[in-house]
């Protein structure tokens, strides 16, 4: 809390201000003891300018007229851009950024060089606030939001070989990232404040960078996260918030989901089995839009079902309804992880179909997926 904040020892603290035009952020970093962060958030009133809000929150704000070690301002705007910095010349800074977007009045183009990265990220930030921060603090760092965002991505897009593309989901905007093993292909920031707005510009930028559904990935973030929601295979303690048991998961068993999630992100976090989350999302935005019986089948790992009869989302007694895939079919049949043999997921799912696959093929039948793996049946997976 920023109302506990010892502020007599302020020369020693790292303040970061994050403007927007929904709302200020203030943060305030102790690195005496053990390295405390405390936050404020301030909501604006659009009918002002920017610059009117900060002297505003200045004059109510005491604490802010405190010397501080060092001063970070970050923009979170739309308007920013970027280039590569080999091509880099700082005399052309207006010129690149004004070629990508239109000129305004009481505007000055800042920018930030990320090494890591090997970018520039040119941005726009309102005159008269800019100056304003200066007369506060002579030493002040103005970023762009998009440039710690860039630096932290490019890092962690260098684990695996795929590609990655991330998405930071704001109230009025979502801002995209894609890189490969840590060389940025694409960062830009679109208006929209609907979901299927945000799905359609994903979407299309997935497509366009060529990234591939089964090999690449897709990370979200958000600007506030009230809640979460987790999808878990197997049998839960939904009210309790635990994982009883999963078959998908070697001795997973009575794991305290919720609990330990909220114990590290402190939102609150709820767990239903994974097949009923996918028939919640079909039924309220999907193919069940609109509809009072809806059948969720899914198959992967394993086959899952899920459904809703007279518009409810039915769990059944032991919260199992739809459970398809632990139906016996075969009474000496395939053991199961569950515990019993014959059950339908051991032979409708992606890892049965390919152990049929496979013991067909042992018994001498042919397939023409053996000519395109030259029959080497371990180029088979599911």
């Amino acid at each position: 809390m920023i109302e506990t904040t010892d502020f007599n020892k302020s020369e020693q603290y790292t303040l970061s201000i994050r403007l927007s035009t929904d709302g200020f952020s203030f943060s305030v970093f102790n690195p005496l003891g053990d390295g405390e962060f405390s936050y404020y958030d301030r909501a604006v009133d659009e009918s002002f300018s920017l610059t009117a809000n900060l002297k505003q929150t200045f004059r109510e704000l005491a604490w802010l007229e405190r010397p501080f070690r060092r001063v970070n301002v970050l923009m979170a705007d739309k308007r920013f851009t970027f280039i590569p910095l080999e091509f880099f010349e700082d005399e052309q800074t207006e010129i690149i950024f004004y070629h990508n977007h239109p000129k305004r009045e009481n505007e000055t183009v800042q920018y930030n060089i990320l090494h890591k990265s090997s970018t520039v990220v040119l941005f726009g930030m309102d005159k008269s606030a800019c100056s304003f921060l200066r007369e506060q603090y002579p030493d002040v760092k103005f970023y762009s939001q998009a440039s710690p965002f860039i630096e932290f991505f490019s890092s962690k897009s260098r684990l695996g070989n795929n590609r990655k593309m991330y998405a930071h989901l704001r109230k009025d905007a979502v801002d995209v990232y894609g890189y490969e093993r840590g060389r940025l292909l694409l960062a830009n920031s679109f208006e929209c404040r609907s979901t299927p707005d945000r799905v359609y510009y994903l979407l299309y930028i997935w497509k366009q960078l060529g990234f591939e559904q089964e090999r690449d990935e897709l990370h979200l973030t958000c600007q506030d996260i009230t809640c979460m929601g987790i999808g878990v295979p197997g049998i839960l303690d939904i009210k309790n918030g635990i994982s009883r048991f999963s078959p998908n998961f070697p001795k997973w068993e009575e794991v305290p989901i919720v609990a330990w999630m909220e114990s590290h992100l402190h939102i609150p976090t709820y767990i239903d089995n994974d097949a009923r989350v996918n028939l919640y999302g079909e039924w309220k935005f999907g193919a069940g839009k609109n509809r009072n019986n809806v059948l969720m089948i899914t198959l992967g790992t394993g086959l899952g079902g899920a459904v809703v009869i007279d518009g409810r989302v039915i769990y059944g007694a032991t919260g199992s309804a739809g459970e398809i895939g632990h139906i016996n079919m075969f009474r000496e049949g395939r053991e199961c992880r569950c515990g019993s043999s014959g059950c339908l997921g051991r032979y409708v799912s992606a890892l049965g179909i390919l152990r049929t696959f496979r013991e067909k093929v042992q018994l001498g039948q042919h397939s023409i997926i053996c000519d395109w793996v030259d029959n080497d049946l371990d180029k088979v997976t599911a």
